[in-house]
């Protein structure tokens, strides 16, 4: 019989990215853990857990010859992949558990298409990034008392990273690549621009932003070029799809794939980054890599294309969180504390204190 502290759990490599800290801190402070995954997530936790936790694809019948005391997870989308949401499912009934979000989008995981709380997939906990979050859950219909602001520990990670560091990464970075030293480095962060809602599935028409038309014959890839073309420097373009999207942009640009380097290998590598919504665009503002944010120039975007809460977008969006645009700065959000406030949830449920929001 296994018998551990902690599982960690997750199959997207988002949630994947914001845990990990989460982790190393723990098995740092002597906790005992064992990460069980499915990819992308799996691939995310070997790179930067395997070291010092045991990580492996999430089998069924462990569930069997397995004890654990707390769990913490990190959900994707409740009907994409069965198998992710019918492992959660089995694992959330063994014990106490606590799942981080990683991103502001997507919110709608913990309901049904009917719009209710989807019960059999609530945690006893939902650790989240800000107030704003929070409050986001609680118009959705979730229990407030359920839902605790943490911070970001992906966030608060990359912001304590010295200078030092930093550089040392770059040239690990570029050297994996295959990039020069010296070579400006331009980072495309695409994602879909989604036509329906967060319920329904993609159609042809969800192309990756940078496809999006943005003068009458001229997409926003063409755009940008032209504009990095008029400072007449040389530049290397990386293109940077979602993990969702397939898109590959007619092998315009070289594309990196999470399956190639991860996001922190590759705002490590950047000069500068252009994108909309994803993670990886707030994680190079808290990198304090130049980073420009794109909705500027896509006139028909919506933020419910991106399966954002409208009300919660324009407020990131207004104080640069999500990179520069027209006279608003790039601005890092504060996370400071996070890996701490998160390890202090699960310390509650191990104890069986009462929660306190």
């Amino acid at each position: 019989m296994l018998k551990t502290d902690i599982l960690v759990f997750a199959w997207e490599a988002g949630s994947a990215g914001a845990i990990a800290p989460v982790v190393q801190r723990l098995v740092n402070e002597g906790y005992k853990c064992e990460v069980r995954a499915f990819e992308p997530a799996l691939g995310v936790f070997y790179e930067r857990c395997g070291d010092f936790a045991t990580v492996r694809t999430w089998q069924k019948k462990e569930i069997e010859n397995w004890e654990w005391k707390v769990t913490l997870a990190g959900l994707g989308h409740p009907f994409q992949r069965s198998e992710c949401t019918d492992a959660w499912k089995q694992i959330r009934k063994v014990a106490p558990s606590v799942v981080l979000l990683d991103n502001w989008k997507g919110l709608e995981r913990f309901l049904l298409e009917d719009n209710k709380p989807y019960y059999q997939l609530l945690p006893d906990a939902i650790a989240v990034m800000d107030d704003g979050t929070r409050n986001s859950l609680v118009r959705m219909g979730l229990d407030a008392s359920m839902i605790y602001v943490t911070g970001h520990p992906s966030l608060e990670m990359i912001s304590n990273l010295t200078l030092e560091k930093k550089k040392e990464l770059r040239e690990v970075s570029r050297e994996y690549l295959g990039i020069g030293r010296i070579e400006r480095v331009i980072l495309f962060a695409s994602e879909k621009n989604h036509n329906h809602t967060f319920f329904e599935t993609c159609s042809k028409e969800c192309k990756g932003i940078f496809l999006q038309e943005v003068n009458e014959g001229q997409q926003l890839w063409e755009l940008l070029l032209a504009d990095l073309e008029k400072l007449n420097r040389p530049y290397t373009i990386l293109m940077r799809p979602h993990p969702n999207e397939t898109a590959y942009y007619n092998n315009r640009f070289r594309t990196v794939s999470w399956e190639e380097a991860d996001d922190l290998s590759l705002i490590a590598a950047a000069d500068e980054v252009f994108g909309l919504s994803s993670m990886i665009v707030m994680q190079s503002v808290s990198w304090i890599i130049p980073t420009t944010n794109v909705q500027q120039y896509l006139h028909c975007w919506h933020p419910t294309n991106a399966f954002f809460q409208s009300k919660q977008w324009t407020s990131l969006y207004n104080e640069g969180f999500w990179g520069k645009w027209g006279n608003v700065a790039a601005t890092p959000m504060n996370h400071n504390g996070a890996v701490k406030n998160v390890i202090k949830l699960l310390d509650m449920l191990l104890s069986r204190k009462p929660l306190q929001s």
